[in-house]
């Protein structure tokens, strides 16, 4: 048995910096960037891809969890649109001084990287 079929799931967690999602921001990097991408969503897309080349853990369940502290309405709705965007409805969140969202897929393999979130804006 390889080490990839004792993996049951994926979990990215991740911390985002609460002035990395006003909308100002996020347009400058949008613009700035090679890729037209927010940084944030450009770590998740690279994750994920570099596990959807191993034929094995693209089979696996994938949960990716944001952490924003002192979170603000534009990051809450920027993480939460992001997610939508991957994972549709498999969204969890709870809001508050710290908030947590969870985007969730019962395996990678579902999850389209063929259209990123902000350039399709």
């Amino acid at each position: 048995m390889s080490n990839c079929e004792r993996v049951h799931a994926m979990v990215k967690v991740a911390y985002v910096e609460p002035s990395t999602c006003l909308h100002t921001h996020i347009d400058k990097e949008v613009e700035e960037s090679a890729n037209g991408q927010w940084s944030v969503e450009s770590q998740l897309r690279d994750d994920m891809r570099s596990k959807k080349e191993n034929p094995l853990l693209r089979e696996k369940q994938y949960i990716v969890l944001y952490v924003v502290d002192e979170s603000t309405n534009s990051c809450n709705n920027s993480i939460k649109a992001m997610l939508e965007h991957y994972f549709q409805d498999n969204i969890v969140e709870k809001e508050g001084k710290t908030s947590y969202f969870i985007g969730y897929a019962a395996t990678l393999d579902e999850v389209s990287l063929r259209t990123f979130y902000k350039k399709r804006l």
